[in-house]
């Protein structure tokens, strides 16, 4: 499974809480395969959180 979100109010840790939790929710396992971020024609500056946004989750749903 892929998960996606393109919003910076969805931070990393908040993503990997929701994963967790609809998996749980679902009666399911699941595991990180890999996760990524943005490529670097998207830079994320340290002063600007809301710059560090995209951010995706590659999953083996059990």
């Amino acid at each position: 499974m892929l998960s996606c979100s393109c919003s910076h109010y969805m931070t990393p840790p908040l993503f990997e809480r929701m994963l967790r939790e609809s998996a749980l929710h679902a009666g399911r396992q699941a595991r990180v395969l890999e996760a990524r971020g943005q490529a670097p024609d998207h830079p994320i500056l340290l002063a600007a959180e809301e710059t560090g946004y995209l951010k995706a989750y590659f999953l083996q749903i059990g």
